[in-house]
């Protein structure tokens, strides 16, 4: 199977149930943040607006808002070095204070930092534009599905929450919590839910190490990695994994 690098027509009907019947396809699992919903720009802002608290309890010359750049950034170098693992925000603002400018000043702003981020684990990111369309599409079709999420059960919760409300859908998921591993153990797991075997499934997520290889190694033989930045598949995945560039493509593979 060559790598699927969709392109979509604006008036193309989706192809997504002809590929499903082909394969004999029973269920579909999706990773949940940035896969569903835009955790990604979620947690940005957070930062942005953390940082810019922060920058105006530095006595500087710099623009705040090239301060909250900056430890935005070191932020996301240490979510990279972390192996891109989930980390609660405020430990890893923490973190990148810290290397910004220094622990002492680091715990001198842990309060502000906490103040600030309040907000991120009672809400929700949003939607990505085409979300909704793939979720009831595959409902027209009264197809199963699972959510599977690398979150704490609470967070977990509010988001599935907001799909619910924003779609109409009530969707069986799995939490695995962030200080374990999202595996194969836990994608076979959140399968299970559904009463199928991860080697009757499509899964889908935006993750290599965390959604798209487990998959694999868990005997799953149909899976779409979501490839927002454009990166290059491993030249060992190209006759394995289906590639797309923004969910609605998933209704034309």
């Amino acid at each position: 199977m060559d790598v699927m690098q969709i392109e979509l027509e604006n008036n193309s009907a989706p192809s997504l149930k002809d590929f499903i019947e082909k394969n004999n396809i029973q269920g579909i699992g999706f990773d949940l943040d940035s896969t569903l919903i835009d955790t990604t720009g979620y947690f940005d802002m957070a930062l942005i607006m953390t940082g810019m608290a922060v920058a105006e309890r530095m006595e500087s010359t710099v623009v705040n808002e090239e301060i909250a750049i900056e430890i935005r950034n070191i932020a996301r170098e240490i979510y990279l070095e972390n192996g891109n693992k989930p980390i609660l925000l405020t430990e890893l603002f923490h973190k990148a204070i810290s290397r910004y400018r220094s622990e002492e000043f680091a715990l001198e702003t842990d309060s502000v930092v906490s103040d600030v981020l309040s907000f991120v684990y009672i809400n929700s990111p949003d939607l990505y534009p085409e979300t909704e369309k793939v979720l009831r599409y595959l409902k027209s079709l009264d197809f199963p599905v699972v959510v599977h999420s690398h979150s704490q059960q609470e967070w977990m919760n509010v988001k599935m929450n907001m799909i619910k409300e924003k779609t109409g859908i009530k969707l069986p998921s799995l939490a695995t919590d962030i200080n374990g591993e999202k595996d194969s153990q836990s994608w076979k797991d959140a399968t299970s839910l559904l009463g199928l075997d991860i080697s009757e499934m499509l899964i889908v997520g935006d993750s290599l190490t965390s959604d798209i290889l487990p998959a694999l190694e868990a005997g799953c033989k149909h899976v779409v990695w979501l490839n927002h930045l454009g990166k290059e598949l491993p030249e060992e995945l190209k006759d394995r994994v289906h590639v797309i560039t923004k969910i609605g493509d998933l209704l034309y593979l």
